[in-house]
């Protein structure tokens, strides 16, 4: 307010700086105010120079000055902002120290409630503990009792370990050592003595084995053989020995009954007593031509059946066979009477099941045949129509196929 007054002082000095000089046109005594003022001008002029140039320097002077106040005010508006802010931080800071203050009241107050809690309970153990001390003064003397009563069993233990061992060695000498057992006759199973003449009765002669058998040959004549061997597993009395022997081709058969092997050497056929699954986890993979199993799978379980499939696979050479063949419980006579004549046979194994579990097993394309031992045939549709009627004809055309169904059936697969 004060800068502005000095404008409006400054704005009249600046109308009176000039003294009233020069005279206006229009003022009375124009004239001689002119010859006045042109006397006065030599005395004067000097005042009215020192007049404006006094009138400038306040002009500077007041800019200046509101220049400055200019500066205060806004410092002060700066300083005004800054204390608010610091106003407000201040507050803020009182604020969250004020609620930590109550939250650490309050943790503490739970605190002190637990503490409280867990003093009480220790006070009560205290009690109990104190109620216990004639308890506890009375373990030593039970622990002592325990000590002697261990001591005592382990000193029973130890006599009686020490008389096991004397025992012990006292049976161990009276057993054959190695060197006496392997000198040691293996006992033999009344059934391997009969099982010859069982054959004999119940499968057929050799000649009407072989007869059986020939049905193959044409089979096994087809693979380039050379130097690679067929391999007959069960191989017996040696029947399809004897036949492969007569037709030039190299063979041999592995079994375990030692009389079967002896009549098969009797032949000068090569026979070996050997397991048959021992024997193929022996030989080199890709040396046997082909590999034949008559009668033989329905001794075995079912996971030796698939073992005897993966160790064939390995042995046979690219191109080589395998031929299995067992009694077809398709035929009724065979599934629920003839199979059961032997034994030792587990169980029947459907042509399907068998087909399919050398298929599993790597091998292409196994294929089923089957094989009559009957001479008796099933009688024709016709003839049945003809003499029966056509519904009994039918009932008898099922009932015939069962009970005349083929004896034997084989899966034959090749080895891609």
């Amino acid at each position: 307010m004060k800068i502005d007054k000095c404008s409006e002082s400054l704005s009249a000095l600046v109308q009176l700086a000039n003294l009233g000089m020069p005279v206006n046109k229009t003022a009375r005594f124009r004239f001689a105010k002119r010859v006045i003022f042109r006397i006065s001008w030599l005395f004067l002029r000097n005042q009215v120079q020192i007049n404006h140039t006094l009138i400038e320097v306040n002009r500077t002077l007041t800019e200046q000055i509101r220049a400055v106040e200019q500066r205060l005010e806004d410092a002060k508006n700066e300083n005004n902002a800054m204390f608010a802010n610091l106003a407000t931080k201040l507050d803020f800071g009182i604020k969250n120290a004020y609620s930590e203050i109550n939250d650490h009241l309050a943790s503490s107050q739970s605190e002190h409630a637990e503490i409280s809690i867990w003093s009480t309970k220790i006070e009560k153990d205290l009690y109990d503990l104190g109620n216990n001390l004639e308890l506890f003064s009375q373990l030593p003397s039970a622990f002592s009792d325990l000590k002697t009563l261990i001591h005592n069993e382990a000193t029973e233990m130890h006599l009686t370990r020490v008389e096991a061992q004397i025992i012990i060695n006292r049976v161990r000498n009276m057993l054959p050592s190695p060197t006496e057992l392997q000198t040691l006759p293996i006992p033999s199973s009344p059934w391997n003595d009969l099982y010859l003449e069982f054959e004999e009765l119940f499968r057929g002669s050799s000649t009407i084995v072989k007869h059986r058998l020939a049905s193959y040959l044409d089979l096994v004549k087809s693979l380039e053989i050379a130097d690679n061997k067929l391999l007959d597993i069960g191989c017996g009395r040696g029947d399809w020995l004897d036949l492969l022997a007569a037709e030039g081709i190299p063979s041999y058969g592995v079994d375990t009954d030692e009389s079967s092997v002896s009549r098969a050497k009797s032949r000068k056929v090569d026979a070996r007593l050997e397991d048959a699954f021992d024997h193929l986890r022996t030989v080199d993979a890709g040396t046997i031509s082909a590999i034949t199993a008559f009668h033989i799978v329905e001794h075995l379980g079912i996971n030796e059946i698939i073992s005897l499939f993966d160790l064939s696979f390995r042995a046979l050479v690219p191109g080589g066979i395998l031929i299995i063949e067992t009694p077809n419980p398709e035929n009724l006579i065979v599934g629920t009477n003839d199979f059961y004549l032997d034994p030792t046979h587990r169980h029947p194994i459907p042509p399907a099941l068998l087909k399919f579990l050398v298929g599993t097993r790597g091998f292409s394309e196994p294929t089923i045949q089957k094989f009559r031992r009957s001479e008796l045939g099933p009688v024709s549709s016709d003839q049945l129509n003809t003499t029966l009627g056509p519904e009994i004809a039918q009932v008898f055309s099922l009932l015939q196929d069962r009970l005349l169904a083929a004896e034997d059936y084989a899966v034959i697969a090749t080895k891609s």
